[in-house]
């Protein structure tokens, strides 16, 4: 059986759209602040970001449709993220996950869900 069998889907366990929407914003927050990963950012419409990560993050926590590489390739090929700055990203989400009060097993899986996507965001 598989640990999760039986349990409410991820974004249940999240919270729900309203928590992932706080999250979010929370994220941007973070990341719009930190040096390393800010200039990711500069040239990015941040409202638009904003609902794409929400979507990106709906579509791994068990939404009909999956991400392909090819399309999170496409959408990041021009950002020159670096393995760096995406252990950042990852690190400013499991942050903006915590404060919200997320219980660590669920932080954990959708953590592990999203960092299955790091070469496709670095363009490996």
């Amino acid at each position: 059986m598989h640990p999760t069998e039986g349990l409410p889907d991820l974004r249940t366990r999240l919270g729900g759209e309203v928590e992932l929407s706080a999250i979010v914003d929370n994220f941007y927050l973070r990341v719009t602040g930190d040096a390393l990963v800010a200039p990711v950012f500069a040239r990015v419409d941040l409202p638009a970001l904003r609902l794409h990560q929400q979507q990106f993050l709906n579509t791994v926590m068990d939404a009909p449709t999956e991400p392909t590489a090819a399309h999170l390739r496409t959408a990041h090929k021009d950002l020159q993220i670096t393995p760096r700055q995406f252990a950042a990203l990852v690190q400013h989400l499991q942050a903006a996950l915590r404060e919200a009060g997320v219980p660590d097993a669920v932080m954990t899986e959708l953590i592990q869900t999203v960092e299955r996507y790091a070469d496709d965001v670095i363009g490996r």
